[in-house]
C-alpha cells in the first residue's frame, strides 16, 4: 500500500511539472508570435497604392513572412514573401532569420536579381538542404510605372487590380537547394 501511495504521487507529481511546462511553453510560443506579429509592416494607405494585409500563424508561430519597404525616397516600393517549411518555434526562428538577411540585402540598394541571388547562398549556407524556403520579390516602380518580379519556388499567382485580372505564372527554384539556380525577373507596365 505504501508502493502504490508512493507511485501515485510521484504521477502526481509528473502530471502537474507536465502541466507546468505546457502553460510555460504555451506562454512563450505566444510572446514569440506577438514579437513575429510586431515584425510586419504597417499597413500603406498612400493616395497612389494602398497596401492592406491578412496575417493569422496557424500555431500562434508562423513560416510565413512579408515585408516591404520604399526605396528612392517614395517611388519605389520593394516587397516580399516567404514560406518556410514547417511550423512552430523552429521555423518562426528561421523565418525571422532570413527577414534580417533579406533586410540586410536591401539596405546594400541591390538590384533585385543580384538580391535574390545573394540571398539564395546565405539560406543555403545558414540553413541547409533540409529546408525549403520559398519566396517572391517585387518592386513597384512608381516613375517606370513598371511592376519588376522573380520567385522562388512559389510558381503561380493571380492578381486583381484596376489594371485588369489575370494569372501570373513565375520560375524559379527554392533558396538555398542550388548555389547557381535560375531566378528570372520579370516585369509588366502598371
Amino acid at each position: 500500500e505504501a508502493r502504490v501511495a508512493e507511485r501515485t504521487h510521484d504521477l502526481e507529481q509528473r502530471t502537474e511539472a507536465e502541466r507546468v511546462m505546457r502553460q510555460r511553453l504555451f506562454g512563450e510560443l505566444s510572446k514569440a508570435g506577438r514579437v513575429q506579429q510586431g515584425m510586419q509592416p504597417l499597413p500603406v494607405d498612400a493616395e497612389r497604392l494602398t497596401i492592406r494585409t491578412i496575417y493569422e500563424p496557424c500555431m500562434l508561430v508562423s513560416g510565413d513572412a512579408y515585408g516591404y519597404q520604399w526605396r528612392s525616397g517614395e517611388e519605389v516600393l520593394f516587397g516580399y514573401l516567404i514560406d518556410v517549411m514547417g511550423h512552430g518555434a523552429a521555423t518562426a526562428l528561421q523565418t525571422a532569420s532570413i527577414q534580417v538577411m533579406i533586410r540586410d540585402i536591401t539596405a546594400t540598394g541591390m538590384a533585385l536579381e543580384e538580391g535574390i541571388r545573394t540571398l539564395n547562398q546565405r539560406v543555403g549556407r545558414y540553413l541547409g538542404e533540409d529546408i525549403l524556403v520559398a519566396a517572391f520579390f517585387f518592386e513597384l516602380d512608381f516613375t517606370a510605372r513598371e511592376l519588376r518580379y522573380a520567385a522562388a519556388g512559389i510558381t503561380e499567382f493571380y492578381q486583381t487590380a484596376a489594371a485588369g485580372q489575370g494569372r501570373i505564372i513565375t520560375e524559379g527554384m527554392f533558396l538555398g537547394i542550388s548555389e547557381q539556380p535560375d531566378f528570372e525577373v520579370k516585369s509588366q507596365p502598371v
